[in-house]
């Protein structure tokens, strides 16, 4: 496993050619015996996974990146066609602690691999290679690095859903490695010429072993190896115990999983729209049977019974779904906006102590009526912010403050069919998402810190949706993203510097027949509504209970 083709001197020693040439038989012996893998990059081309598996290889793991600087050109195919084929993957980095700060590189090896590190019985850990010792920048020693690295991704994935222990890959012959890097997993570089299914990789250049004693998981035993369907010379490795023992060890498992879905009831002529201003506690809208709002709401412990919220005023019907938030800075704040039968948006709002003010019209931009559903979500006390589309399938804005009251409509420009979802992951912070009219695509649009609006940005992979997005924050800078593509809700997410790679199909179990929402009441809790194929409303929950 290296950053180029050319082999690294001093760092291993070189095993006998017999022991290469044995290895896949070995590979091949009772289940007992010790699994084998590889690790490959660019440098092996295409692989042919199905090849690979029928020789013996049952793991693997793909280089995604290096430094802050290279992204393995190879690494999504590996990833995904070697789970195709029945190998376990995971992604590595190849680490450059003499350029790069711990976090640095971990965001960049996220930003890349983090959407394929995933609880799905298919993955391995995230591995870190480390190689480089000519400094460690942003660390007081190498440990710190990779300790800080592993823990950053630790994170990373543990707000992704997933349960992870890093791999750490050095070699027996040359490391500057203490014993604090021994709370991760190991493998160990080490050509010493022993069998693979018997020896070990402290019997040649044992001096540099954090873990002490024989420990070790996982051992690369040859980078000479030749294996069917992989083109060249490949790293051969094995693990330190059973088939069994690797899928316990090294196979990510979920931190919190989602709970399934649980119908909450009704008759909704519109997708559901949630928010809540205190910890336990959601308000839930729809438009009903009538053609107006009924809410619900959780107390903390159950869910009372579906209720009208009054009417609009001069016998308005609601055109679309309402939209509800709750204001970041002020407990007891609640707002809900919906688009009348006019085409104009109406506003009320919630206060504990005042109860609800009365609907109060918005108006819409000169020359257009709204249609659909508006979006709704604060940043702060004292700000409101809500987006609509009009019936030239432009998206519009206004917001409220104590010192400009409604502000008016601004267009905020592009082109959908659908509603609008806009949530905000911190002060300061307006994102705003539509799905466009080309199938499959996804438009982003925000203000973060003043910086004023960026314009529609296609800067999240394509989704089939002929439906609105949904869109929730459970954290600072954390956004959770939510589309109806088939019938299934699919999720995606950014963790503060990123969004991960790819769209997750992990919500199956109701045919959706709406835009979903999502809503979060604490950190690690995602709320989940979508309208069912009988009408009724269905929630799932993510996180703390």
């Amino acid at each position: 496993m290296a950053s180029r083709p050319a082999a690294r001197p001093g760092f291993r020693v070189i095993a006998p050619v017999a022991l290469i040439t044995s290895a896949l038989t070995l590979a091949l012996s009772p289940v007992h015996a010790r699994p084998l893998g590889v690790d490959v990059s660019s440098y092996q081309g295409s692989v042919n996974w199905s090849s690979a598996k029928s020789a013996g290889i049952s793991y693997a793991w793909a280089k995604a990146t290096e430094g802050n600087y290279l992204k393995d050109t190879t690494f999504v195919g590996n990833e995904n066609n070697g789970k195709s084929a029945g190998v376990y993957m995971g992604a590595y980095h190849f680490s450059r602690p003499d350029l790069n700060s711990p976090g640095t590189e971990a965001s960049y090896f996220w930003g890349t691999a983090g959407g394929y590190v995933k609880s799905d019985g298919k993955t391995l850990m995230p591995m870190l290679d480390v190689e480089t010792f000519n400094g460690h920048v942003g660390a007081s020693s190498y440990s710190d690095w990779v300790n800080k690295w592993c823990d950053a991704i630790t994170s990373d994935a543990s707000g992704a859903g997933v349960s992870v222990q890093p791999v750490v890959y050095f070699s027996a012959c040359a490391c500057q490695l203490d014993s604090s890097v021994s709370q991760w997993l190991s493998w160990i570089a080490n050509y010493n010429g022993e069998n693979a299914q018997t020896g070990t990789p402290w019997n040649v250049c044992s001096s540099c072993n954090p873990w002490g004693g024989s420990t070790w998981n996982l051992w690369q035993y040859t980078s000479s190896g030749s294996v069917s369907g992989i083109s060249g010379s490949v790293d051969l490795d094995v693990f330190n115990g059973s088939s069994a023992g690797l899928v316990s060890a090294l196979v990510p498992t979920p931190t919190v999983a989602w709970s399934g879905w649980a119908s909450l009831g009704g008759t909704c002529t519109s997708h559901p729209s949630a928010a809540s201003f205190q910890p336990n506690e959601i308000d839930l809208y729809v438009r009903g049977s009538n053609n107006q709002i009924f809410s619900r709401n959780w107390n903390g412990s159950s869910w009372t019974a579906w209720v009208q919220h009054g009417v609009l005023p001069n016998g308005l019907t609601v055109a679309g779904a309402p939209a509800a938030s709750a204001n970041n800075g002020v407990s007891g704040r609640e707002d809900l906006y919906c688009i009348g039968s006019d085409g104009n948006c109406y506003h009320d709002w919630w206060g504990t102590g005042t109860g609800w003010a009365g609907w109060q019209n918005l108006g819409a931009p000169s020359g257009v009526t709204f249609v659909g559903a508006p979006a709704a979500t604060s940043w702060a006390a004292g700000r409101y912010d809500v987006i609509a589309v009009g019936n030239n399938k432009v998206t519009y804005h206004n917001y409220w403050t104590s010192s400009t009251g409604w502000a008016g409509w601004q267009s905020l420009g592009g082109s959908t069919p659908y509603d609008p979802t806009a949530v905000s992951a911190a002060s300061n912070w307006l994102d705003v998402f539509v799905a466009g009219t080309s199938a499959g695509t996804v438009f982003h649009q925000y203000w973060h810190d003043g910086s004023g609006w960026t314009g529609y940005l296609q800067d999240l992979p394509q989704i089939s949706t002929s439906y609105g997005l949904g869109a929730s924050s459970w954290g600072s800078q954390r956004m959770d993203l939510f589309a109806n593509s088939g019938g299934t809700i699919h999720h995606i997410w950014y963790n503060g510097s990123s969004w991960a790679p790819n769209w997750n199909e992990s919500h199956p179990g109701v045919t959706a027949t709406s835009a979903p929402c999502a809503t979060s009441w604490g950190n690690n809790r995602i709320d989940v509504f979508v309208i069912g194929s009988d009408n009724a409303c269905w929630h799932m929950v993510w996180g703390q209970q």
